[in-house]
């Protein structure tokens, strides 16, 4: 049964696996009813235009070309479009269509031959109707089950189709909902639905009607053995049948129906007995091979061994091989590339990237080893790599001798120069970015004018008092304290607290009282509202002191309003990189880079988090990127978080590192450049700011005061000057990666050839090396226009790219 599952794979199912086959061939169902009629889809990889020649007469259906072919976005190579055939094909009765190898001669002379294909035919009694109710009008429908294998294994993949026979009422269906029992089920989707850009649907005439078909197809895998039952149901789009002709032609009046799928039963049967210790899940046929960036090993020095797994059968849910001598290596946990791949296909490939690091000398990696069952064999296999022999030698980071530890990551930023690195900062604590961080607008560098305002407010009120003293509030205020201080000594203690308390209340907001105030609140709650003769007399010196602790209070209000301002202002400030969540740091400490990567976009996404948080959760993306050897991600994620935290040195360093790396193509390093760039750009705003600031607080004091004029003079003049030379270096500043705006900036992040055109037969100018940085000009369909940082215009794919 899995020769035959091979056999009759669809496009969706060997998209993966067969990359680089130059004709591919699918079904747009597997399975039909006599007088159905499908499609055989014929795909020429490499973009070949095929010649329609007379096809064979087989037996039990007819077949015919339909159209003449058209180009499509082929995903397994999408540089490149493919050019895409269609066979119709209309069986005639129940049971299988055998139709045999085809021979395509193309445009360009050369010649393709298709697998030979089997349809299975079902007679009509295998649709199983059902009726729905729409606007009291019943409408029939019908739904098909096919499965490839009645009795698969364990954990063996089994293909399956949803058949939806319906009449021309339904218009649209969305994904079926499916509830299984002990059987894990893939997402069902219509074959080529994207490429085809819709829902290509077959047609059947039945019983006088002719019906749509719908197929939905997807893999079953079954959980334990046993009976496995599926059910569910799918929502349809309809048109609401009218029974007059004429009412049908002006109204078109929609609404949305729930369509019941009927279920399907499967019975599974139980691995056999024997299993190696090795075995965890794999069923199918598997083969594996290992390799390594790494030239040599080091003491405690993790590297990374790529392990990739090929073949059919449930190859998107299989555990990563294990090593098979792990007594001298360190794991971590492995992680599985690219995990959103289509996991409907039951053949492919799969790679898994796995971390290690030896703790005792060695002279090579280990085999890694899958073991499997073989449905076809009934045997359980054990495939392995060879090992990798690695020469041993010093840490490359400490120079320390052979069996001796070596830290794991590089000493913290700025102790060694860019130049000498061998290896990214790994990730630092949180808590570091509250001195790495600029404020979180660059509004905030105005506050250094608040002496300056103050100065110049001395000097208004100053002004102003001579106008008018006081104002009406503030003159109340003080009478009303004048009478309170002047209560009688002879005045009961119950008098004096409710007046002071009175005067409290009315003449010092709540938001305004302090600890002292609310004692004497508190004491004259105490002991003014206790009846006539309970109370005792306070001393004439506690009076005093609760007079000038009101005297003080009411003095410092003007003050206590600029804090409080100041306090909601910095309030609003966003929190610091305390907020990043620690389940990407330890993920990423444990190796898990996928799920670390996950877990910072999160962060990096979320607009409530300071930029600081975010700018720290785009490093951590970027040292996960690194470490699955994705440099081009690398860089654009480090970008990211300079343009959130220019003085973030770990992320500076670290993209610095792989610029040099992977030899990007940069900014020339001219004189000029190197004169006028010696301030960062982020650097030059605040310098104008700050420095203008202090211009100001100068020429304020010269207003307040008119002491040593001649030194504030001096030293207004020279920030004054501060202010105009970063204000011309801001304008002057060449275009460097860090003055271009973000959504202007690109990143290489796969290594691409730079063209003259938009067009892949177009020339090469150049090979732009992952992370260099580019100049975006304009898009065109898939096609960026930039120009790189030496003004070469170049054209590139945008699948090679990202904006920053």
């Amino acid at each position: 049964m899995m020769k035959k599952l091979i056999a009759i794979l669809p496009l969706l199912f060997c998209m993966t696996f067969t990359a680089m086959a130059e004709v591919v061939t699918t079904w747009l169902s597997d399975a039909v009813v006599p007088g159905e009629q499908t499609r055989l889809f014929i795909i020429l990889t490499d973009g070949s235009i095929g010649r329609q020649d007379p096809l064979p007469r087989v037996k039990g259906a007819s077949m015919h070309w339909i159209s003449q072919g058209n180009y499509i976005r082929w995903p397994g190579s999408p540089n490149q479009s493919a050019f895409l055939m269609a066979i119709e094909v209309t069986p005639d009765e129940a049971g299988t269509v055998q139709i045999p190898s085809l021979t395509l001669k193309t445009n360009n002379g050369r010649t393709y031959t298709t697998p030979p294909q089997t349809l299975t035919v079902y007679p009509y009694s295998a649709i199983k109707w059902n009726t729905l109710n729409m606007n009291g009008t019943t409408v029939p429908y019908g739904m098909l089950w096919h499965v490839d294998n009645q009795k698969p294994y364990v954990h063996q993949p089994d293909r399956c189709e949803l058949k939806i026979y319906a009449p021309e009422h339904i218009l649209e269906y969305t994904i079926p909902t499916i509830t299984t029992s002990n059987l894990a089920a893939w997402r069902f989707e219509p074959t080529l639905a994207e490429l085809l850009r819709g829902q290509p649907r077959g047609s059947v005439l039945y019983r006088g009607v002719n019906w749509n078909v719908m197929t939905f197809q997807s893999a079953f895998f079954p959980l334990r053995a046993g009976e496995v039952t599926a059910s569910g149901t799918v929502t349809a789009r309809a048109i609401l049948p009218e029974a007059d002709p004429l009412i049908a032609s002006f109204s078109r009046m929609e609404m949305l129906v729930e369509m019941a799928i009927p279920e399907v039963k499967i019975t599974a049967q139980e691995l056999p007995e024997g299993a190696p210790a090795s075995f965890t899940n794999a069923v199918g046929n598997f083969r594996i091979s290992a390799s390594t960036d790494a030239r040599d090993l080091s003491a405690n020095e993790p590297i990374t061994v790529k392990i990739k797994v090929e073949g059919s059968g449930n190859i998107h849910s299989i555990n990563c091989p294990s090593l098979t001598d792990a007594s001298n290596w360190k794991l971590y946990p492995p992680n599985k590339l690219d995990p959103s791949q289509n996991t409907r296909t039951t053949q492919g490939t799969v790679e898994f990237q796995q971390m290690l690091r030896p703790i005792a000398q060695t002279d090579a990696i280990p085999s890694f080893e899958l073991t499997f069952f073989d449905p076809s064999t009934q045997q359980y296999k054990t495939v392995t790599t060879a090992p990798i022999p690695l020469e041993w030698k010093a840490s490359a980071i400490t120079g320390a001798s052979a069996g001796t530890g070596a830290p794991a990551t590089p000493p913290p930023a700025g102790t060694i120069p860019v130049a000498e690195m061998t290896d990214i900062y790994g990730m630092a604590p949180a808590v570091i970015m509250n001195t790495l961080t600029s404020p979180a607008h660059w509004g905030w560098y105005f506050l250094a004018y608040i002496p300056a305002v103050v100065l110049l407010g001395m000097a208004l009120i100053r002004y102003i008092r001579k106008v008018q003293k006081e104002s009406f509030t503030a003159r109340e205020r003080m009478r009303s304290f004048k009478k309170l201080a002047s209560t009688p000594r002879q005045a009961s203690s119950t008098e004096f607290l409710r007046a002071a308390g009175n005067f409290i209340e009315s003449y010092i907001p709540p938001s305004k009282q302090n600890e002292e105030m609310k004692t004497i609140l508190q004491l004259r709650d105490d002991r003014a509202f206790q009846p006539s003769g309970t109370v005792d007399e306070l001393p004439h010196a506690e009076r005093q002191n609760i007079l000038q602790s009101i005297k003080r209070t009411i003095a410092k209000l003007p003050l206590l309003l600029l804090g409080a301002i100041l306090a909601a202002s910095l309030s609003a400030m966003p929190g610091h990189a305390a907020e990043t969540d620690e389940t990407g740091i330890r993920a990423y400490e444990q190796g898990e880079y996928t799920k670390a990567i996950d877990y910072f976009n999160k962060q990096s996404e979320n607009p409530n988090l300071s930029k600081s948080a975010r700018a720290y959760a785009c490093f951590g993306t970027g040292n996960s990127y690194y470490r699955l050897n994705k440099p081009g991600l690398a860089a654009l994620n480090y970008r990211r978080a300079l343009e959130l935290s220019p003085y973030f040195t770990e992320a500076k360093s670290n993209l610095q590192f792989i610029e040099r790396k992977e030899g990007a193509i940069l900014p020339p390093n001219t004189t000029e450049n190197q004169w006028l760039t010696y301030i960062s750009h982020d650097a030059l705003v605040p310098i104008a700011i700050l420095s203008g600031a202090v211009m100001l607080t100068f020429l304020a004091l010269l207003t307040v005061s008119r002491r040593h004029g001649v030194l504030l003079t001096i030293l207004a003049t020279l920030s004054g000057l501060v202010t105009v030379a970063a204000v011309m270096n801001y304008i002057m500043y060449p275009e460097t990666p860090e003055s271009i705006p973000p959504d202007r900036l690109l990143v290489v992040t796969k290594k691409t050839p730079a063209r003259h055109a938009a067009d892949m037969s177009s020339p090469a100018l150049m090979t732009l090396p992952e992370s260099t940085p580019l100049i975006l000009r304009a898009e065109r369909g898939s096609w960026y226009y930039a120009s790189t940082f030496q003004n070469t215009p170049v054209w590139i794919p945008k699948t090679d790219a990202q904006p920053l």
